[in-house]
């Protein structure tokens, strides 16, 4: 089934330091570009987050936000002995430049550990901290498959225009055929009406001439290319190949026009080609 690279999930739970809340953001991106903002007490998971999260998002841009909302109050101590250090480095490397009117205890109170809680995580709080990844993880895949669905139903009409206008140009390549036939004998009875010329070279070069505007590969081929971008669409994570389909869509299309020589088949190009930009545009939101 068909996935969107953008989507949003969330989950909570309840520990006894206070409850969590996972929020996941995606949003397109080639490779998986993750980052992650933890609460302090649970910077140790850090390693564990990750791997949950790549487990099960291979691509796209996560962004995932994790935070608690304390319940009780923690009783903060002072770590003096670093508290003293700090202060000493401090007061030398302003001696040293002659510094003056510094705020050290301002500075000292931002410094890493200076203070501390009592509060810290057991097993159960860590168990139900990572079970909550999880179901964020699994709420951002549900909400990434209900916008694929939507991005589905967007390419499969361009699909059926695309192939509406296929069919239009099979019914117009054997008036194009006879129009071009009638157009080359024409022009060479005008030119060589006085002279004699040899009619089985003359029907040697026009079977060329039609060979070399025929497109009856091109549209064999792009037929194909429809058949096997829908097919395709059935799988997970094909962004990527429908790319590559695309992309090759896009040749048939386009060796269609140029070799058409033939007004209402040219129209259906660009036709074509429009429904193909809108396809390209819609493939670049999958993952």
């Amino acid at each position: 089934m068909m996935q969107s690279m953008t989507g949003f999930g969330s989950a909570s739970a309840q520990t006894k330091l206070g409850k969590i809340t996972v929020e996941l953001r995606a949003l397109n991106s080639k490779q998986l570009d993750l980052t992650i903002r933890l609460p302090k007490e649970f910077s140790n998971l850090e390693a564990q987050v990750r791997q949950a999260i790549s487990n099960k998002n291979q691509r796209g841009k996560i962004s995932c936000m994790i935070h608690l909302e304390s319940d009780s109050k923690v009783e903060v101590k002072l770590n003096k002995e670093l508290a003293n250090n700090y202060l000493i480095q401090l007061k030398e490397f302003s001696d040293s430049h002659q510094m003056s009117e510094v705020d050290f205890l301002s500075i000292i109170t931002r410094m890493p550990e200076v203070f501390s809680g009592q509060n810290s995580s057991d097993e159960n709080d860590e168990r139900e901290f990572v079970m909550a990844v999880h179901q964020a993880c699994d709420d951002l895949n549900q909400f990434r498959f209900q916008e694929g669905l939507e991005t589905q139903k967007a390419i499969s009409s361009s699909l059926f225009e695309i192939q509406s206008h296929l069919q239009k140009i099979t019914e117009l390549d054997a008036e194009r055929i006879d129009l071009m036939k009638e157009k080359f004998e024409s022009w060479v009875k005008d030119r060589l009406a006085k002279a004699s010329f040899d009619q089985e070279r003359f029907e040697q070069e026009l079977i060329y001439y039609l060979e070399k505007l025929d497109v009856s590969e091109e549209k064999q081929r792009l037929q194909q290319h429809l058949n096997f971008f829908q097919e395709t669409m059935k799988e997970t994570q094909s962004g990527r190949k429908l790319g590559f389909i695309s992309q090759e869509m896009g040749r048939e299309i386009n060796t269609l026009g140029s070799k058409a020589n033939h007004f209402g088949i040219q129209q259906s190009v660009v036709e074509m080609k429009n429904e193909l930009e809108k396809i390209k545009e819609q493939v670049l939101n999958i993952l």
